[in-house]
């Protein structure tokens, strides 16, 4: 994916080998590598190119090029809704072993800074992991609903009750039944983001969401192997 770059761009007294010109303007920079704490490209002055690395080439000056991202204050409140077994399943077969969401470094990938409103993680099964529940609680003040049979449609239910009360709605679940649920949501104005491992994710459901985020083998953890990192708490 492309990165936009916000650019902040100030030169004092002398500029290369020669003074820069008052009629002289900056009309582009094309951005090329990071070295040395300094990122170092090409700048166009009226047509004319001149190569330009604020560490060491044309001093004195101060280049500062930063995500636009960080430049723009993102608020947005947004629901995670799981479907436990889809997704556990889909890493099990991704990874051939008995392995696990690390949920502590996945839901704060998805998120990418955005509030959480409710975090709530669907199963079959009258029995959830304790420990797992716990953790939810602990990191995300999340819950976990049992399901007597499949998690679609206590999540779907529940996917329509929040809706008023969220801009974003994320499915962790690559299942192609919750596509008209993806429809029905985004026709209230509720973005819908689609995270599930790829090649277990239904395409139509794709091609609906707003947006798609591949869970892959990183965000997975083996019971007995390594302990899955928490997350860390902004001060």
């Amino acid at each position: 994916m492309a990165q936009n770059f916000g650019i902040t761009l100030s030169i004092t007294e002398r500029f290369g080998e020669g003074s820069l010109d008052s009629d002289m303007y900056i009309t582009h920079f094309t951005p090329v590598g990071f070295q040395h704490n300094a990122y170092y490209g090409t700048l166009e002055f009226n047509n004319l190119s001149r190569k330009a690395n604020c560490d060491k080439l044309y001093l004195p000056c101060e280049l500062k090029i930063q995500p636009i991202n960080n430049m723009i204050k993102i608020d947005q409140c947004v629901a995670v809704l799981i479907d436990g077994n889809n997704i556990e399943r889909s890493l099990q077969s991704l990874t051939k072993k008995n392995v696990f969401a690390n949920f502590d470094t996945l839901v704060p990938r998805l998120l990418a800074d955005r509030a959480l409103n409710r975090l709530v993680y669907f199963r079959e099964g009258k029995e959830i992991s304790s420990k797992l529940a716990e953790r939810l609680h602990e990191n995300f003040h999340g819950s976990v609903v049992p399901c007597h049979k499949s998690a679609d449609i206590p999540l779907t239910i529940f996917a329509t009750q929040v809706a008023q009360k969220v801009d974003t709605v994320i499915i962790l679940s690559g299942d192609s039944d919750y596509v008209e649920l993806v429809r029905y949501l985004k026709s209230r104005g509720v973005r819908v983001e689609i995270a599930a491992v790829e090649k277990n994710t239904a395409a139509v459901l794709i091609e609906e969401a707003d947006h798609f985020s591949p869970i892959t083998k990183e965000d997975a953890f083996e019971l007995g192997h390594s302990k899955p990192s928490k997350p860390q708490k902004k001060k």
